[in-house]
């Protein structure tokens, strides 16, 4: 309804907007779960070391952050891409609809031809392979 009244239906920026609202309850667990695992006497040290609050969380607590916040990039991602159902719900437009959803439609179309339907499964893997290495890259040279 909501989607609806924004005159979001059938837009990639409504299927963002759920995707993202879908995404942030798993992200904040898993944030809130590691967080709770750093050790108290590291605010400690860094306050006794002359650290404001916005020094502490800077310079302390986002470098600890990292693989944290690589490993949910990662997750949320790859869960993003692999949803059928809310670009199936959100998108009646069909040259709209993401790569899962059409390599569900290439293969019912081509049943009795699998070359071309693990094709399209291929092609549908390449960007989440690329994005795997992004991340990769970019924590081994931080």
């Amino acid at each position: 309804m909501l989607l609806k009244k924004m005159a979001l239906i059938n837009t990639f920026l409504g299927v963002i907007l759920v995707r993202t609202a879908l995404e942030i309850p798993f992200i904040t667990f898993i944030m809130v779960g590691f967080v709770e695992t750093l050790p108290k006497e590291l605010d400690e040290a860094a306050i006794i070391d002359g650290c404001n609050p916005y020094q502490l969380f800077l310079r302390v607590i986002v470098p600890l952050l990292k693989p944290v916040l690589a490993t949910t990039l990662v997750l949320a991602l790859l869960d993003s891409w692999n949803d059928a159902q809310v670009p199936l719900f959100f998108l009646s437009d069909s040259t709209k609809w993401t790569m899962p959803l059409n390599v569900n439609r290439f293969a019912r179309r081509f049943t009795s031809e699998w070359n071309y339907t693990f094709g399209s499964i291929f092609l549908t893997t390449i960007p989440v392979l690329v994005a795997y290495l992004f991340v990769r890259i970019i924590l081994l040279m931080v």
